[in-house]
């Protein structure tokens, strides 16, 4: 069965700039590239951000997604099942039919035990209102 190859990340540095990348292939297709940069390094040896961003097409195709590198246990055992359920509901509302629909599938990864998050605080901009409150709401914790 076809899979979503998800290729180690890797480090790169630009100035005082960190990026995170790894390539997504599936056969038959291009590979295409995922990134993530930073003002500070980030973790070089999982796989965490990338499989999060790659499960959703993943569920949309009904393939396995595979990750050549580990990815922490809380995630593989417990987050992404959850996140999986979500996504299926979002499908199953018969007031909105716009989206595909997302099929289970299997992630395939080397489990690592998980790192201590530290009091470090991230957000999500997408220029929307929810995520403007938030980035002025917390500005001086991230």
């Amino acid at each position: 069965m076809e899979a979503l190859h998800l290729t180690a990340p890797r480090t790169t540095r630009a100035g005082d700039l960190f990026t995170l990348s790894c390539a997504v292939t599936l056969p038959g297709r291009d590979p295409q590239e995922l990134w993530i940069t930073s003002n500070r390094e980030g973790v070089k040896d999982r796989a965490d951000a990338f499989v999060a961003l790659s499960l959703l097409p993943a569920m949309k195709l009904g393939v396995p997604l595979v990750s050549e590198a580990p990815v922490s246990r809380s995630l593989l055992e417990n987050g992404l099942p959850q996140i999986q359920r979500i996504y299926r509901l979002w499908r199953m509302d018969p007031w909105n039919t716009a989206h595909p629909e997302y099929h289970p599938i299997q992630v395939r990864a080397d489990a690592i035990d998980d790192i201590d998050a530290g009091r470090a605080v991230g957000c999500f901009y997408s220029g929307g209102v929810d995520s403007s409150f938030s980035l002025v709401d917390a500005a001086d914790e991230i």
